[in-house]
């Protein structure tokens, strides 16, 4: 099978999973989801805080949030524009760059 052929399987399986990839991880508001991964965030925040943070497969965003209320700023980005799509539907702290 050709890259082209795994990297087209890829994005069909991302574009369909994206309508309900967050209820499918019990996502709900960005402060669940800090509770949730609040241990692996408080291990990760001294070193994202006040970065400029690049995310590569954001998927729908969740992580974003997280990393958009620490750093100076973030720019996510995904293979999969239906997952793109979802996440610019999220809250992002205002005044920082996302």
């Amino acid at each position: 099978m050709s890259d082209k052929n795994l990297k087209d399987q890829m994005n069909e399986y991302y574009r369909t999973r994206a309508p309900w990839h967050d209820d499918y991880l019990s996502y709900t508001d960005n402060q669940s989801m800090e509770k949730l991964l609040g241990p692996l965030i408080q291990y990760f925040e001294d070193y994202i805080t006040n970065q400029d943070i690049l995310e590569i497969a954001c998927g729908t965003g969740n992580w974003t949030q997280v990393l958009a209320k620490r750093a100076r700023s973030v720019l996510a980005t995904d293979v999969a524009d239906s997952m793109i799509q979802i996440a610019r539907k999220k809250p992002y702290p205002e005044g920082k760059e996302n």
